[in-house]
């Protein structure tokens, strides 16, 4: 069972130019973390309670945890019971990283810092290469519900799939897309998302119970395709006042060439009231559309 641990630890700060003494790979680093808990078992099960951590200005944490068979990291299994997770992208910009890193600081995309105080409030299960998330994350772009499995299958990719929710999550704002707003979503994802590349591969499945666009809320919007990139293959529906219709096939616009291949019913769209005719008071379209070419102008469309 190995040796047995019962730390009580009250109010302490941990300095890691201090540690950095005893752990040279930690050399460079100014960090400091406040602390406080009970830390206590064995290697085989070692437990947390009460645990307090914080650092920079804003960001904190208050958690438990149950870790089994610690002699086997890559094999131990580990319950995280976040009570409290508040995290500001300012605060880990400012991390010192040790010299022996080829940062000075952590690298952060700019659109992050627009985040505010993310707080997240849920659980971690599983292994270190294979784990579940379920909670719910909320910042200022919005509110997201989890229960997704993550598994990296390398440095660069990592795979996901379970269960997603938004509430007027701010996509556009996430994204970088000015026309595109709000939306609120309920449904199954699985695919991967590769770091380098920023790009999410992934078979979604669900519900748009509203969507923002270019000032227009799209309401009751059924979806279930692939999106890779900028393609899209699958089928959805919507039934909104002022547009109902179906669509079938395949549009990638990642090609020098556009490829567009789909079937469209487009029952009614009332052009007028979702913005996209300006100078008519009324202006309605229907139609049923087979389409398969590929182009990108008047030009070349063949």
């Amino acid at each position: 069972t190995g040796s047995v641990i019962d730390l009580k630890i009250k109010e302490s700060t941990i300095d890691f130019q201090d540690l950095s003494r005893f752990i040279p790979a930690l050399k460079g680093m100014d960090l400091q973390v406040d602390f406080s808990g009970h830390i206590y078992g064995n290697p085989d099960h070692m437990k947390g309670k009460e645990l307090s951590l914080g650092f920079g200005d804003r960001s904190r944490m208050a958690c438990e945890f149950s870790v089994n068979d610690l002699t086997d990291p890559e094999h131990a299994f580990i319950f995280l019971d976040l009570k409290d997770l508040s995290v500001d992208f300012k605060d880990i910009a400012r991390i010192r990283l040790p010299d022996s890193s080829h940062e000075k600081y952590p690298r952060i995309l700019p659109f992050l810092f627009n985040a505010g105080l993310i707080s997240y409030q849920g659980n971690f299960t599983g292994f270190l290469s294979d784990f579940v998330a379920y909670g719910t994350l909320r910042s200022s772009f919005g509110r997201l519900t989890t229960d997704l499995s993550f598994s990296p299958s390398d440095q660069n990719t990592l795979t996901i799939g379970g269960h997603l929710k938004t509430v007027n999550f701010k996509l556009g704002n996430f994204v970088r897309i000015p026309d595109l707003g709000a939306i609120t979503f309920n449904g199954q994802i699985d695919g991967s998302y590769r770091k380098k590349q920023e790009a999410l591969n992934a078979a979604v499945k669900g519900l748009v119970d509203s969507v923002l666009y270019r000032s227009y809320s799209y309401k009751n919007l059924v979806l279930d395709g692939l999106i890779q990139d900028e393609k899209f293959e699958g089928n959805f529906k919507i039934d909104d006042q002022n547009l109902k219709g179906n669509f079938t096939g395949k549009v990638d616009l990642n090609p020098a060439m556009p490829l567009f291949d789909f079937e469209l019913l487009l029952e009614k769209a009332n052009l007028t009231a979702l913005h996209i005719d300006k100078t008519h008071r009324k202006s309605d379209l229907s139609v049923d559309l087979k389409a398969n070419f590929t182009g990108n102008s008047i030009d070349n469309i063949n």
